[in-house]
């Protein structure tokens, strides 16, 4: 299990060598991927399996490795 703790004013941010599930979990904690057990938890909130928009607006954010995938960055030229 994980328990992380980050308090006001605070950012968190996940690294480690491949395979050692931080995208899974920065997944999970921004609703794009759901737990198969355990909870998310926001400052006393239950937001297992709330979608990204509710996430958003309860002040999680993510930035994937892929933005471009996810449809965060479009693709732009430069004229």
């Amino acid at each position: 299990g994980l328990s992380l703790t980050v308090r006001e004013g605070e950012i968190l941010g996940l690294a480690g060598v491949s395979g050692n599930g931080q995208r899974e979990l920065a997944e999970v904690m921004s609703g794009l991927r759901r737990v198969s057990r355990g909870n998310v938890r926001l400052r006393g909130k239950n937001l297992t399996g709330a979608s990204p928009a509710a996430m958003i607006d309860a002040g999680l954010g993510y930035v994937p490795e892929d933005r471009l995938t996810f449809g965060i960055v479009q693709l732009f030229s430069v004229e």
